[in-house]
């Protein structure tokens, strides 16, 4: 690089989907370009389909540290059992009869081409794993972490220095299960910060699950004054931290962010935006990038009923999924079109006729002009 050249402010991005393949030690995804993060999510699914029961996990990879949480939520039970773990692995998943692990995975490497995945514990069973892999020039720092938010804001986790932070709720330290089912997904920017998921108590009655999602500068879990957290702080990274609407009837959306993306990340809750939590158990997370999208969803049924009833949907022709908790059918569905020089477009496929709350995270590299050079010349231009 000559002097006085500012290096490339370039953000690369995948969205990748693979089955696990079960009795392996390692196992390749191809990017295209050497990783400096990954936000993964998967579901136990042998197909892209919807299923019972609810089982699936999201994690965050770093070339050094790692977070992944899982869950297992049983379906046709008199009262619900809802182990759920934490490790500081790539990869994990819960079993359907005691709460074990079931499968377990690191990070072996990040690749100039992709990444390579050593499996401490190949799984019995097929999953669906979601990846959206970032890097770049304009990527400087990505960490992964645990914290520990103060009561209040239970998934408010804040860090000075990124510029979006993704958080998900955790159980305890290591691979202990905890008795309860704590689902949900939390983006933070620098101007904005928005969070949705459920909880279910262990042995609880069928149907007995609060879920929420909120948007602005502190958000409160449902039921719970404490929560442990597992997070990915991104650095350098353009990022716009949002909500929109769903259309009550199929076609096309489009939604204005302020620039390109090069990814993009989409929660929600599936319903109506509302001050206060409800009696839901879902949550829909998909991711796009490169020309491709798809996405999971988990739920509870949340009406009363003799015994639980509990789903996994998984897709790669979808963006966002928002399943019939009762049915294990869909309510809503979308896929992304377009990225455009100012935001992105949704092709509604499927709709109901109910407007639904989608928070969005759109990604981008960052502004070629450092930020400290921008003030300096707005002030000069004010006082010219």
């Amino acid at each position: 690089m000559r002097h006085g050249q500012r290096p490339s402010l370039s953000l690369d991005a995948a969205k990748r989907a693979f089955w696990t393949e079960g009795d392996i030690e390692l196992q390749r995804m191809h990017f295209g370009f050497r990783p400096v993060a990954v936000v993964a999510w998967w579901a136990r699914l042998d197909e892209h389909r919807s299923e019972s029961p609810n089982r699936g996990g999201i994690g965050f990879w770093t070339a050094e540290e790692r977070a992944a949480v899982a869950w297992f939520s049983a379906d046709g039970e008199t009262t619900a059992r809802t182990p759920r773990i934490a490790d500081s692995v790539a990869l994990i998943g819960v079993g359907d009869g005691e709460p074990a692990v079931t499968m377990q995975a690191d990070l072996e490497s990040f690749d100039d081409d992709g990444l390579t995945i050593r499996w401490r514990q190949p799984p019995s069973e097929r999953w669906i794993v979601h990846c959206l892999a970032l890097g770049g020039g304009s990527l400087r720092a990505a960490r992964v972490g645990w914290g520990a938010p103060p009561p209040g804001t239970a998934l408010s986790v804040r860090d000075p220095t990124a510029d979006l932070l993704l958080a998900v709720p955790a159980a305890s330290d290591g691979v202990a299960s905890e008795p309860e089912l704590e689902i949900g997904f939390v983006a933070a920017s620098r101007r904005r910060q928005a969070a949705a998921g459920y909880v279910a108590d262990a042995d609880a009655a069928p149907g007995a699950v609060t879920g929420t999602q909120r948007s602005g500068a502190s958000i409160a879990w449902p039921n719970r004054d404490r929560a442990r957290v597992a997070y990915l702080a991104l650095e350098g990274i353009r990022a716009e931290v949002a909500t929109t609407l769903s259309p009550p009837t199929v076609g096309a959306s489009r939604v204005r962010v302020g620039f390109r993306p090069q990814a993009l990340l989409l929660f929600s809750w599936g319903l109506a935006p509302t001050d206060e939590p409800r009696n839901i158990g879902r949550l829909c997370l998909g991711g796009a990038a490169g020309g491709e999208h798809g996405c999971a969803g988990w739920d509870d049924r949340d009406i009363a009923a003799p015994e639980t009833a509990t789903h996994v949907v998984s897709s790669v022709d979808d963006m966002l999924i928002v399943s019939d908790t009762q049915t294990g059918g869909t309510h809503a569905r979308a896929q992304v079109t377009s990225f455009d020089e100012r935001g992105f477009t949704l092709d509604w496929t499927e709709a109901d006729g109910k407007l639904r709350e989608l928070v969005y995270v759109a990604m981008g590299a960052s502004e070629s002009r450092p930020a400290g050079r921008a003030r300096r010349l707005a002030a000069r231009i004010s006082r010219s």
